[in-house]
């Protein structure tokens, strides 16, 4: 409540009984349901440091507008973290995915929150991670398993 009393946040909601709290959990899932049902959407799952968040929204949203400025911005997830599901509807969905996540390293976030990297993030890791890092996890991955079955080309190509 907080945020309400310095003005930072202009509404919030905090469930006062096991009801309330499964309505807001399902509200929150079914951001992403929604998602779903439109077209040209492409979303990443970022973090930012709080400090940077409004900055960033900013100045991402800015900047892909300039690549398509009819672009639709839905962005949800658990602020108070850092983490910002990202999600964008556009014709030019991997292009404004990109400035994104170049706009997230930039601002000394993570293009890998929750949900890692995975195959879809693969092409940006090097924007949030220094060669080192990567070298360090590819070590990782091969002391780990070193048949590399498991994820197959989840990360990096071939292990």
């Amino acid at each position: 409540m907080e945020g309400l009393e310095e003005g930072v946040a202009e509404d919030a909601v905090v469930s006062q009984s096991p009801r309330e709290f499964q309505s807001l959990w399902t509200m929150r899932d079914s951001c992403a349901d929604y998602v779903r049902t439109r077209d040209h959407i492409i979303g990443g799952d970022v973090s930012v440091p709080l400090d940077r968040i409004e900055a960033f929204l900013s100045a991402s949203q800015a900047a892909v507008r300039r690549i398509d400025p009819e672009t639709e911005f839905l962005v949800f997830g658990h602020l108070g973290d850092g983490n910002l599901h990202y999600v964008i509807a556009t014709p030019k969905a991997r292009e404004a995915m990109e400035t994104v996540y170049r706009m997230v390293a930039e601002s000394g976030g993570s293009i890998a929150a929750e949900h890692g990297i995975g195959i879809d993030k693969k092409p940006w890791l090097r924007l949030s991670r220094s060669a080192a890092e990567i070298g360090t996890m590819r070590r990782l991955k091969a002391a780990l398993d070193p048949k590399g079955i498991l994820n197959r080309g989840r990360i990096f190509d071939g292990a």
